[in-house]
């Protein structure tokens, strides 16, 4: 957030983190700053905003479970999760962008669930309302945006093949069309915000934490193998004090050490480099993803139960901001569920801690409606998997990263396991 409110302040936006929280999240700690006169009050408005958007989510999630008739026990059951769950309050005051766009991911998520179970789509004002609060969560994070692509794709192949098939295509032709308004939509969000704020694109390095990680596991593991000239291009794209940080878990390390002008101008080159190395090295590359992306399917802990309850260094006196505890039991409370701890004290339990869990269980629920041959259910598990899929050309995986599917899962399973009786 740090960079991000010195973008407001003048600095010069860029894309590398979501134009529209810039703004949001600068603008309530400048607020603050003018209605109380201290930066320490403003970031104290963002937070109660920010929590306040959280809560409100997740009210507008149970009011619907109730609206289903999900059992009182059940319904009970996920306000609990909803409201103590310890990393969803420490989200709640984090000035991460994620945070705002798993609340709105979660109220996307609720509208496909309810639209589900009406089987039909809303009308109206209702859709409208759909369309926008879609188009929002897309403009807090595009990896949506690439989520609900993937998911198009698929409907619209499932359209060819009921066409082909000579049966009715309706319902999902009319899905697809409401998808192709949300991504339109979103990608002239994305521009008009660009030409707002005359902001400058990010690094395209954010696209390439997959290959990267890759090329450096090969570096790093099998130097000694390499060709000298396949070696030396390694040291060309990337900086080799860089390439020799590679951590199996984030691609940030080897990122920063990429020279993008030069991929920028031999994309070709790189290209064919990462293919050599590839065939060279083939079990590398499928290792180099299934270690980066732990948090999707290992269930035993890593960094995907990892919290930031540090601050970041104010960039300058003026706008100084630090951590002023007035509940540090509470903040004691929550830093305690760290890796270690949780294996050490809570075994088992510790499952709930980490992201795969959530991930496990909504491919469980997309199985079980499968068997049960309930498809018309399965587009709710489509959109969360959908975007799961996008985490893994990602940097890591970090419960931030996916508090849009772990607040999202207990709604599905809900919807699965027990609204399914009823129907």
């Amino acid at each position: 957030m740090s960079w991000q409110w010195q973008q407001f302040l003048g600095y010069g936006y860029t894309t590398h983190h979501p134009l529209i929280h810039t703004f949001f999240a600068s603008w309530l700690i400048e607020l603050g700053n003018q209605i109380f006169g201290d930066y320490q009050k403003g970031l104290f408005l963002h937070s109660i905003v920010q929590m306040l958007i959280m809560t409100g989510s997740m009210a507008f999630a149970m009011t619907f479970l109730a609206k289903w008739k999900i059992p009182k026990n059940i319904w009970i059951g996920i306000g609990c999760f909803f409201a103590f769950f310890p990393f969803f309050p420490v989200l709640g005051i984090s000035t991460t962008k994620d945070t705002v766009f798993g609340c709105l991911f979660l109220m996307t998520f609720v509208c496909i669930c309810d639209m589900e179970i009406q089987k039909q789509l809303y009308k109206g004002w209702k859709m409208a309302a759909f369309v926008i609060l879609a188009i929002l969560a897309c403009l807090f994070r595009n990896n949506m945006v690439y989520g609900l692509a993937l998911m198009e794709i698929g409907l619209f192949m499932i359209v060819v093949w009921r066409i082909h098939r000579k049966k009715v295509i309706k319902p999902l032709a009319g899905v697809c069309a409401v998808i192709a308004v949300v991504i339109v939509g979103s990608h002239l969000g994305f521009a008009g915000l660009e030409n707002t704020f005359h902001a400058l694109k990010g690094s395209k390095a954010e696209m390439l934490s997959l290959p990267m990680q890759q090329m450096a596991r090969v570096y790093v593991r099998h130097t000694d193998e390499l060709d000298e000239e396949d070696r030396v291009e390694m040291e060309r794209f990337f900086e080799k004090d860089w390439l020799t940080r590679y951590r199996y878990y984030l691609s940030d390390p080897v990122k920063k050490g990429m020279n993008m002008e030069l991929v920028g101008d031999e994309p070709a080159e790189f290209l064919k480099l990462w293919a050599r190395l590839g065939k060279q090295f083939p079990s590398e590359y499928i290792e180099a993803p299934l270690y980066n992306t732990f948090g999707l399917w290992y269930l035993g802990g890593d960094s995907s139960c990892y919290m930031e309850y540090k601050m970041t260094i104010s960039f300058d006196e003026k706008h100084h901001v630090e951590l002023q505890s007035k509940l540090p039991a509470a903040q004691s409370y929550y830093s305690w569920f760290q890796d270690q701890n949780l294996h050490r004290y809570l075994p088992g339990v510790s499952m709930i801690f980490y992201t795969s869990f959530y991930l496990w269980l909504i491919l469980l629920c997309g199985w079980y409606l499968l068997v049960q041959k309930r498809y018309t259910y399965l587009f709710g598990t489509v959109f969360l998997l959908a975007y799961g899929a996008t985490l893994v050309f990602g940097p890591c995986i970090l419960p931030r990263y996916c508090l849009g599917l772990m607040v999202s899962a207990p709604v599905l399973a809900a919807v699965t396991f027990i609204k399914q009786k009823e129907m």
